[in-house]
């Protein structure tokens, strides 16, 4: 055995340097490193139980860095769009505020309430989140092409967030326990048709489960075609928006201010179709 050991090292050492070569030369041929560009669309939404779900979508750039023919960590930025809508029959809100009453008497209840009524009241939401997914996917071959999946994190940052209300009719009135009257067209009080406003959500990072499955098709040495479902679940609330914020502000005798009615948590909510194209460095 001493006499042949020596030889059988060699062996040894050259099986290993063949594999080695052949997994670098497999592993070559996919690309070790892989930048992509992406489109999807679907159900985008900001999740909420006063809320319709809406249609939205986005675009992508992303990096893999692929460890062997199957492993790899995928990330990159991703723009995508969300959108909600909330309709309600009425909508009606009302809260104490400082009378507008000249000269409130001491000793007297001087508490005044703010009544803001709508009709058919429409509203809809929007938002523009920057997204960097942290993700790893498995591919696994079917001839020359491969069935894949991944799973992971999503962390966004808000861009943008408004939403644009509007009503059939709005009336807003008072009742003073001074006087013991309702006031419906003096302190700045009244009726109108077809009123409407519009201004920004208050909104906060989120971070979202996300996976993704479907196909990747070898189109030639340098790119392929990643075809495939993608769903992404918020886990945390993004409405920075708190409980009891009023609708309608009364600001007698400055005019009114407005904000969106939906308040509560709201999480992201996204799924639907990916189309991804690849190539390899």
């Amino acid at each position: 055995m001493r006499i042949f050991f020596p030889y059988h090292r060699n062996i040894l050492l050259t099986i290993l340097l063949l594999f080695t070569f052949w997994g670098q030369q497999e592993l070559a041929a996919q690309s070790k490193h892989e930048l992509s560009v992406a489109g999807f669309g679907g159900l985008s939404t900001l999740k909420n139980p006063l809320l319709s779900n809406k249609m939205g979508g986005g675009f992508s750039a992303g990096y893999s860095y692929r460890f062997n023919e199957k492993w790899a960590l995928c990330s990159g930025i991703e723009f995508a769009f969300y959108g909600a809508a909330y309709n309600a029959t009425t909508l009606n809100e009302s809260y104490p505020v400082a009378s507008p009453i000249d000269n409130p008497q001491p000793g007297f209840d001087n508490a005044f309430t703010f009544h803001a009524d709508y009709t058919g009241y429409e509203e809809k939401l929007s938002a523009l989140y920057l997204q960097i997914p942290v993700m790893a996917q498995y591919a696994y071959p079917l001839g020359k092409n491969f069935l894949y999946g991944a799973a992971g994190i999503k962390i966004g940052i808000p861009l943008t967030a408004t939403y644009k209300a509007g009503a059939q009719s709005l009336s807003t009135w008072g009742h003073s326990n001074y006087t013991g009257q309702d006031y419906t067209n003096e302190y700045g009080f009244g009726s109108s048709g077809n009123p409407s406003h519009n201004g920004n959500m208050e909104t906060g990072p989120s971070a979202a489960l996300a996976i993704e499955a479907g196909m990747k098709w070898i189109l030639n040495e340098k790119f392929s075609l990643y075809s495939g479902f993608y769903f992404d679940y918020g886990l945390n609330n993004v409405n920075k928006m708190e409980d009891g914020t009023h609708s309608t502000i009364y600001n007698y005798p400055a005019d009114y201010t407005y904000n969106s009615a939906v308040t509560g948590k709201m999480n992201l909510l996204a799924a639907g179709i990916k189309i991804k194209i690849a190539m390899g460095l």
